[in-house]
């Protein structure tokens, strides 16, 4: 499985602006990409402006595949407007392969 892990610190102001993109991107990946494993949003318990994007994907093929999707082009003009006007802060901890579970492992079955 190739998953992404990125760390969002955003304005209060528009804290909502950003989960609503959040919830859209995830609907429609779970929805309508069947190589998509996992995409949570992850609010940090200390401060509710710091949220966390966890992504599982089949492989990077399925993540490349999604980026050209239009609820991911839209995500993504959500956040440029937010990074653009100083709003939100987006930094990538990790892009890689998962070691556990193993890739063919029941856990990544969707429900």
């Amino acid at each position: 499985m190739f998953a992404i892990f990125v760390k969002f610190t955003v304005d209060r102001e528009v804290r909502d602006t950003l989960i609503k993109a959040f919830v859209e991107d995830g609907e429609g990946s779970l929805k309508d990409e069947p190589d998509t494993r996992r995409f949570d949003v992850i609010e940090d318990a200390s401060n509710p402006n710091v949220m966390f994007l966890y992504e599982v994907y089949k492989d990077e093929a399925a993540f490349q595949e999604h980026t050209q999707r239009e609820p991911y082009k839209k995500f993504m003009e959500v956040l440029q407007g937010l990074l653009s006007a100083n709003r939100c802060k987006a930094e990538e901890l990790a892009r890689g392969t998962t070691l556990f579970p193993p890739s063919e492992s029941q856990a990544w079955q969707k429900q």
